[in-house]
């Protein structure tokens, strides 16, 4: 019973001395134009996924989120702010955001696989390292569940819906704008 402690704590120091040698040598790839592993990609989905569910788990949504107006308003917001990075249906993201690693997600999915708190909470809150920025500062409460409400119907939106929501909307705000009247919450 003793050796095989001695064995564990022996194995947990040389795997730990490894990493920290690893950390320090510089060898592992980090530009932008290099692929992370896929275990990288695991580990980190494995990490975003639980982090945004435990934080997200105080949020609760006001009532009636989802109404239709404010739809309207999330759909305004999410044009001026989020198809850049994430595209919209039948709508490509800006050609700055194919050079970010990691790419940003297509919304549709998920809005399939988040609830409407986790939505929220990372368009308040963004994810390290991911290139997702807060919008804490730039958007208000109400504003940021406006495009949580929006993201939310983005599964059952046609490319050709889509375009007939942004065509009744008339033109998009310039994000400037909105940071103006925002103010966070």
């Amino acid at each position: 019973m003793r050796n095989a402690l001695l064995g564990i704590l022996v194995a947990a120091l040389v795997g730990t001395l490894g990493a920290v040698a690893f950390l320090y040598s510089g060898l592992y790839p980090i530009g932008a134009t290099t692929q992370h592993s896929r275990v990288v990609y695991a580990a980190v989905e494995v990490l975003v996924r639980r982090a945004v569910a435990r934080s997200a788990s105080a949020v609760t949504p006001p009532d009636a989120f989802d109404d239709g107006s404010r739809v309207e308003e999330g759909l305004s917001l999410y044009r001026g702010w989020c198809a850049q990075c994430h595209g919209a249906p039948g709508v490509a993201p800006a050609p700055f955001a194919t050079g970010m690693n990691p790419t940003p997600p297509p919304l549709v999915q998920t809005a399939r696989e988040r609830s409407p708190a986790e939505i929220w909470w990372v368009i308040d809150n963004g994810i390290a390292m991911a290139g997702m920025p807060s919008f804490r500062f730039k958007l208000t409460e109400e504003e940021m569940w406006a495009v949580t409400a929006f993201v939310e119907t983005l599964p059952a939106l046609s490319p050709a819906a889509y375009a007939a929501m942004v065509e009744a909307s008339g033109p998009a705000p310039e994000p400037s704008a909105q940071a103006e009247r925002g103010g966070g919450t």
